[in-house]
């Protein structure tokens, strides 16, 4: 149990580094080098795509990490379900609204 905890703070606090950004709406597209350009995807073929917003109550995901880790903490070992984290740094519901509707507005189609 303690390595399951222990694995799923660490994806939590896993961090992508976006070296070059640019705005577009106020979403931000990564732009890649390395990327080329092969022409446009036929209409019939299915794309998937992600959009990741930014978390939020990091610190507090944080310092609760360190004291259920803490032998001398009131709080050790009373770890936390993936649904209680979830809740805690997952972007505000609205936030997500905004996204799906820029997507679909943006001729996505409709999350599955």
């Amino acid at each position: 149990v303690m390595v399951r905890v222990c694995l799923l703070f660490i994806t939590v606090f896993v961090v992508f580094a976006l070296a070059n950004r640019t705005h577009y709406r106020d979403v931000a597209l990564i732009e890649d080098e390395s990327w080329e350009v092969l022409g446009r995807v036929d209409r019939s073929e299915e794309i998937s795509v992600r959009f990741a917003l930014r978390q939020r109550n990091l610190d507090i995901l944080e310092d609760t990490l360190m004291s259920v880790s803490d032998p001398r903490s009131p709080k050790f070992h009373q770890y936390w379900t993936k649904e209680q984290i979830m809740e805690l740094v997952s972007p505000p519901l609205v936030e997500q609204q905004l996204v799906v509707s820029w997507a679909l507005e943006s001729g996505f189609a409709e999350p599955r």
